[in-house]
């Protein structure tokens, strides 16, 4: 495996099994895995979500980044945001994306 520790297991049937560590997560669909590195490495996964297009957001500190299948390999498409504090929910459709912490504020991209 290419992580330290694993904290979660996800299953979707577009990507089959994820492995989610607290740095990383990968995917065991386009190949035996594929890490897919975040904009900031090394900082703790806090919240993933799929949304109904397929793409994955992931937070990691305050970071938000959205990750989309491009080619043949899962790739960051955009690094959405950087917040003051760490983002510990994510809500997406289409195009809006709804984050929220622990001061208790969502806010909408």
């Amino acid at each position: 495996m290419p992580f330290d520790d694993i904290v979660d297991l996800s299953f979707d049937k577009n990507n089959g099994l994820w492995l989610i560590s607290s740095e990383s997560f990968a995917t065991f669909k386009t190949g035996f895995f594929e890490k897919i590195d975040l904009s900031v490495a090394n900082l703790p996964v806090d919240a993933i979500f799929e949304n109904n297009k397929g793409d994955i957001f992931v937070s990691s500190g305050g970071f938000l980044d959205k990750i989309s299948f491009s080619g043949n390999s899962w790739k960051i498409d955009q690094k959405l945001t950087k917040a003051t504090r760490s983002i510990t929910a994510i809500f997406a459709r289409d195009e809006e994306v709804f984050i929220g912490n622990l001061d208790g504020i969502v806010t909408g991209k």
